[in-house]
């Protein structure tokens, strides 16, 4: 009887610890799963958002690549001021060939997801530069005047206001490069690059204007029409470090009409009949 009662509290014994192990090898087996699950499932998360984020940067990319200004309203020209944008009225001196003189124009800087577009107008370039012998000889408008030869002071005096345009342009996007130098403009750099483009306005149509001034004749122009008109060129930073075009510039003109809209002007002798177009300012 005795043996039968040891055997089965044996028998007991094993199976209890036959059912411990089970219980052991469960809970281990559970643990491991949770384990695994911890680990795995914040990677799996960590993996969509860097997938998403990357996405993201990609769709801006390519909406700051596709501004199509031709589907723009004339309003583009209206560049005051703006919320949100960085504006002022600069008065400043620059220099050609060996000539400093000052202009003042309009700048506004608005910076969004698509990149940044720096606008420029309102451009007040003199006509008569300072009395020193490298504005002399760059002033070659008035000369071409005093010799008879009204066409030519024209044509003169449309290029000089191009290169102005393309010496504030240049100083305007330095500028702007330099005073945020963590932004990534790099010509060749994937989906982290930001769009940088400057676009250049002008508004009024205008014709030269002669005047008698003491003992001498001199040059003024007027307005003798509107029509908006707009340069717009891309920048990016080449591996050299320099701030370069990104293309050639893309010319946007009003769709309302190709001809000046003539306004009235005081000038009461005109160098010639034309009435400047105002894109001939913007574009060699």
């Amino acid at each position: 009887m005795k043996t039968n009662i040891l055997n089965n509290e044996n028998a007991n014994a094993m199976t209890n610890r036959r059912t411990d192990e089970q219980t052991n090898r469960r809970i281990r087996f559970r643990k491991s799963i949770y384990l695994l699950l911890s680990f795995f499932l914040p990677a799996l998360f960590i993996v969509v958002m860097i997938n998403s984020c990357t996405d993201n940067n990609e769709n801006i990319t390519k909406e700051s690549n596709e501004i199509q200004l031709q589907s723009r309203s004339s309003s583009i020209c209206d560049i005051g001021y703006q919320s949100g944008c960085d504006t002022a009225t600069i008065t400043e001196n620059i220099t050609i060939d060996g000539c400093t003189f000052s202009v003042t124009y309009f700048r506004r800087i608005c910076a969004g997801p698509s990149g940044v577009i720096i606008s420029i107008g309102n451009l007040v370039v003199p006509m008569n530069l300072p009395n020193t012998s490298a504005c002399n000889r760059l002033n070659t408008w008035r000369k071409l005047y005093l010799l008879g030869r009204p066409g030519d002071a024209e044509n003169a005096w449309i290029d000089f206001k191009v290169r102005v345009t393309n010496v504030i342009e240049a100083a305007v996007i330095q500028d702007y490069v330099d005073d945020n130098p963590l932004l990534n403009f790099d010509c060749n750099s994937s989906s982290s690059t930001i769009t940088l483009s400057l676009d250049f306005v002008e508004r009024d149509c205008k014709k030269l204007c002669a005047y008698w001034d003491v003992d001498t004749w001199n040059l003024d122009e007027v307005i003798c029409g509107t029509k908006c008109c707009l340069r717009r060129t891309y920048f990016c930073k080449d591996a050299n470090g320099d701030i370069v075009p990104d293309g050639d510039p893309e010319p946007w003109n009003d769709p309302n009409g190709v001809n000046c809209v003539a306004v009235s002007h005081s000038c009461s002798n005109p160098v010639t009949g034309n009435c400047i177009e105002s894109c001939q300012f913007l574009f060699e």
